[in-house]
């Protein structure tokens, strides 16, 4: 029997609602309760002498525990993904403001990623079941000797996922799959589609970003930000890169210029502030007339080229483009798009983001495109 068809036979799926990271979260809680001493599976140095109480979702955080020192032990739970390290830093620097607390910080994930953000320690979910499946065989207390088995199937559930993952070529082959490929690889029933996907998306996005150093630095000294965010929207992994002025924090929230993958779209977009689509599109095809970013002429029967290759977008009456609205900020976000094949190497599509982020870094130097990004 593969891991597949043994995960589907445990009771553990059904309970944890297809592996949220809220139940996983929601058991160490538990865990901590019932005896303290789960505590050191995650920090090793903590004195169990002095806990006082463990938290689930307190202040943002998925896992809070406090001991009577006050000092904080912070748990990042990513199931089905890792934060980038800037996100880790600015998390870090919110709890750590203001005080002199000595706070620990730790983020667990599925995969074995080992990030370098300042004050993190990471731990695989294949370290914390390896660490559980001890304190649980040794645990005196009455509450886990009572439930010791369904524990150790909790353990060889969690197992079974981290074999499957790491032994999946869907996510080992630096190969990008859309479309009828991801069909062709995965099964739609699969429980853990989801994860599968997530999972891809970051590995592109970890094989990009690696490579981009050098025109990061590019744009930081001509007084501009390139970043990168990874999201999961309507059943597909979106990887954006996108450049605000540096003095910006925030995707969404201001002007941006953006390269973005959706499933089997590549994306030519732009961000400003506004709240109908139509006037952006107008306002943004202005900024943008004569640097060839975007297609003013597209129409999907004559014209459906965007950047030399064919696209199968349908615009709204009127429009030349595809565009939404953020749901948090007052901002509106227009785009046009090819078509990925549904097979594309990753050194393929590094090769297109780095053109693309050239030709961008050249349009910086336009008084229409400063402007357009001051706001």
């Amino acid at each position: 029997m593969n891991n597949s068809e043994q995960i589907k036979l445990m009771i553990m799926p059904a309970l944890s609602n297809n592996s949220h990271e809220l139940f996983h979260s929601n058991l160490w809680a538990w865990l901590i309760n019932a005896d303290n001493n789960f505590v050191r599976s995650f920090f090793d140095n903590f004195d169990v002498s002095k806990f006082n109480k463990v938290y689930r979702e307190k202040n943002n955080t998925d896992l809070l525990i406090l001991d009577t020192d006050g000092n904080h032990y912070i748990i990042e739970n990513k199931f089905k993904a890792v934060p980038n390290e800037k996100q880790l830093i600015k998390y870090k620097s919110k709890f750590d403001k203001g005080t002199d607390r000595k706070n620990k910080y730790l983020l667990t994930s599925l995969t074995d990623n080992k990030i370098r953000a300042k004050g993190w320690k990471t731990l695989s979910y294949k370290e914390v079941i390896e660490r559980l499946k001890k304190q649980i065989k040794n645990s005196k207390n009455r509450i886990i000797i009572k439930y010791k088995s369904l524990l150790e199937e909790y353990c060889e559930y969690v197992e079974s996922i981290i074999n499957t993952v790491y032994n999946k070529d869907f996510i080992k082959n630096e190969t990008y799959f859309c479309g009828k490929a991801i069909s062709s690889k995965i099964n739609i029933d699969d429980p853990m589609k989801a994860i599968y996907l997530k999972l891809k998306g970051e590995d592109l996005r970890r094989y990009i970003d690696k490579k981009l150093n050098a025109i990061v630095q590019r744009f930081y000294k001509k007084g501009y930000a390139l970043k990168s965010d990874l999201a999961y929207n309507h059943g597909k992994a979106t990887l954006t890169y996108y450049i605000q002025q540096d003095k910006l924090d925030q995707p969404n929230k201001h002007a941006s210029i953006e390269i973005q993958i959706e499933g089997s779209q590549y994306r030519y977009m732009a961000r400003t502030r506004g709240s109908n689509e139509k006037k952006v599109e107008k306002y943004v095809f202005e900024c943008f007339r004569g640097t060839n970013y975007f297609n003013e002429e597209y129409d999907k029967k004559t014209n459906n080229i965007v950047h030399n290759r064919k696209s199968s977008m349908t615009c709204k009456k009127g429009r030349k483009s595809c565009g939404y609205k953020s749901k948090t900020h007052n901002t509106v976000a227009i785009y046009q798009y090819y078509n990925l094949k549904h097979e594309t190497k990753y050194s393929e599509i590094f090769g297109n983001i780095k053109t693309d982020l050239q030709m961008i870094y050249k349009m910086l130097s336009r008084s229409k495109i400063k402007k357009f990004l001051s706001k």
